[in-house]
C-alpha cells in the first residue's frame, strides 16, 4: 500500500518481543479414559475418599481449597446441587450434584469417614478428626496417576488441577 516503504521503517522502530507459548501439559484422552475407569472401579486400590475426591475434581471442576473446605451444607440432595464460596475468587460457585458425584460422597461418609461432629465432609481418617488440607487434596491426585500408572515421569505434571482442566 506504501511504495516509499514507509511501514518498513516504522515497523523498524518497534522493539521484537519473544514470542512465549506456554502449552499447558493436559490430559490426554487415553489418560482421561484411565482415570475415569479407576475412579468407576470397584476392586481397585482407591479409597473411597480418594475416589470421591476424585469424582469432584474431575466431573464438576473444583479447585482442591473448595474441595477440602466442603462442608454437609454446601451439598443439598433436594435441589441437587453443590453451592459454595470459592476461596481463589469469593464469588458463590453453584454446580450440579450429579449421580456419579453424589453416589461418591456418599459411598465415602457411609463406608469410611469416621464418625464425629465435623462439619467438614472430607476429614482425616485418625484423631483428631479434622478437615483435611489442599495439600492432601492434591496427594488425591498423585495417588489416582500412580494407581493407573500415568504421569509418573519427572517433571511431568500430575497435580489435582488438570482434573479442573480436563472438566
Amino acid at each position: 500500500l506504501y511504495p516509499g516503504g514507509e511501514c518498513r521503517k516504522i515497523i523498524g522502530m518497534i522493539p521484537e518481543f519473544p514470542r512465549r507459548v506456554r502449552l499447558y501439559d493436559n490430559l490426554q484422552p487415553e489418560e482421561n479414559d484411565l482415570i475415569v475407569a479407576a475412579l468407576e472401579e470397584n476392586q481397585g486400590n482407591l479409597s473411597y475418599r480418594t475416589k470421591a475426591i476424585g469424582k469432584l475434581a474431575h466431573f464438576t471442576g473444583m479447585r482442591r481449597s473448595d474441595i477440602s473446605n466442603l462442608r454437609f451444607e454446601n451439598v443439598s440432595l433436594k435441589k441437587e446441587e453443590i453451592s459454595f464460596i470459592q476461596q481463589k475468587t469469593g464469588l458463590k460457585a453453584c454446580i450440579p450434584l450429579t449421580p456419579v458425584v453424589g453416589n461418591a460422597i456418599y459411598d465415602y461418609i457411609v463406608n469410611e469417614r469416621p464418625q464425629c461432629d465435623s462439619d467438614y465432609i472430607f476429614i482425616s481418617a485418625n484423631k483428631p478428626f479434622i478437615k483435611i488440607s489442599p495439600d492432601s487434596v492434591s496427594e488425591t491426585a498423585r495417588i489416582i496417576f500412580q494407581e493407573v500408572n500415568i504421569r509418573q515421569e519427572k517433571g511431568r505434571k500430575g497435580g489435582l488441577h488438570l482434573f479442573r482442566h480436563a472438566f
